[in-house]
């Protein structure tokens, strides 16, 4: 796992080096929640979670900074990312006030593989104050999952406004096996959905 995870800072290096993607990379804590969304029984979409804490933190002393990214996959093939950084501030050797900071622009990415981008270089505003949503190639969120699975690292970068370098967290994703396997049975499901669906529209009418 730490021969994985330094592979993932060295492939991380080699893509970073233009203003873009200029930043720290500080490795970090990550924890990994399988998502899903149903209506009428039937799966919509599924995903995980991925919440990233810096190894520095020390618990009541200094603020923390978290990076909360999502990534997920529709019925209708379409592939989203969420992400947003919350500041954990800490008083009295205690977790306090938690603010969420602004962003301009976020990417994940997985060893060998290129950070995500946008679709047609657009960000959206997200509900959740300071978060931001962007879709992206459906090949970018299934390397996503086979790194979730498999235990591979992900580097989480994001753009803060009003701050010149990016902030990336890189890490191995933590889940139980019941969580792997609710998101491996969420996509199996979702896959048969569509190509059902799929048959249904390229059945000949009588």
């Amino acid at each position: 796992m730490v021969h994985a995870l330094i592979r993932g800072v060295l492939t991380l290096l080699t893509v970073i080096g233009s203003d873009a993607y200029a930043g720290t990379v500080e490795q970090a804590y990550v924890t990994a929640d399988p998502q899903m969304q149903v209506k009428k029984g039937a799966i919509q979409g599924c995903g995980y979670r991925l919440m990233s804490i810096p190894m520095s933190a020390v618990p009541g002393q200094g603020d923390v900074v978290m990076l909360d990214a999502s990534f997920n996959v529709y019925s209708n093939a379409l592939s989203l990312l969420k992400a947003g950084v919350v500041r954990m501030k800490s008083k009295n050797g205690a977790v306090g006030q938690t603010i969420n900071m602004p962003l301009e622009g976020f990417w994940l990415k997985v060893p060998d593989k290129k950070p995500t981008s946008p679709l047609n270089d657009k960000y959206v505003t997200a509900e959740t104050p300071g978060y931001m949503l962007a879709g992206t190639d459906i090949t970018y969120v299934m390397a996503l999952f086979d790194a979730v699975w498999n235990a591979k690292p992900i580097t989480v970068g994001v753009r803060v406004r009003g701050e010149p370098i990016d902030r990336i967290y890189v890490g191995v994703p933590q889940l139980s096996a019941e969580d792997r396997a609710q998101g491996q049975q969420c996509v199996d499901h979702l896959v048969d959905q569509m190509q059902t669906e799929t048959d249904k529209e390229q059945k000949p009418a009588r």
